[in-house]
């Protein structure tokens, strides 16, 4: 059980959530284990249809725009990334949405006890760059650490800072 803001949630996987393989290393290499595993395409669609209604049709203009420009990692999803050894926490680094998304998979087919939820956060930040942005898998998102040679954490900052309160 997770609580959340006042709600009490069952977590769980799929109804046959168990997959038995064969470990490569660590202590059970060469033995035969079960581990729990998530449907990545329920998962997926339901993660679809939630984004799809929570996000209107207003942002389309939005969406377009934003299709132009690079796409800078700040906040969950450099968090995700950094955790799943995608890109460097400090020096930062610059990763495939292709590279984003296999690591996604992973995350939902092996889990992983320090990051129980990593299938979920990146789940919705996956679709939201692949399905309603409309990325393709070779777009690049990039890190703030390096803007032309300099870091970037406080111009991000600032830009957002503008467009959410004007000038």
């Amino acid at each position: 059980w997770w609580d959340f803001r006042g709600h009490s949630y069952h977590v769980k996987g799929i109804k046959r959530s168990v997959e038995e393989i064969k470990e490569r290393n660590g202590p059970f290499a060469g033995k035969r284990v079960s581990r729990p595993v998530a449907n990545f395409d329920e998962c997926h669609s339901t993660v679809v249809s939630f984004v799809n209604k929570k996000i209107e049709r207003d942002y389309d203009f939005v969406i377009r725009d934003l299709k132009k420009r690079r796409i800078y990692m700040r906040g969950n999803i450099f968090v995700k990334c950094s955790e799943r050894g995608l890109t460097d926490p400090f020096k930062g680094g610059d990763v495939k949405l292709k590279a984003y998304m296999d690591s996604l998979k992973h995350a939902c087919k092996v889990p992983n006890t320090e990051q129980p939820f990593a299938c979920v956060d990146m789940m919705i930040t996956g679709v939201i760059l692949d399905k309603v942005m409309g990325l393709h898998k070779s777009s690049i998102l990039y890190t703030p650490h390096k803007v032309n040679g300099m870091t970037g954490d406080w111009q991000v900052a600032a830009s957002l800072q503008i467009y959410q309160n004007g000038l």
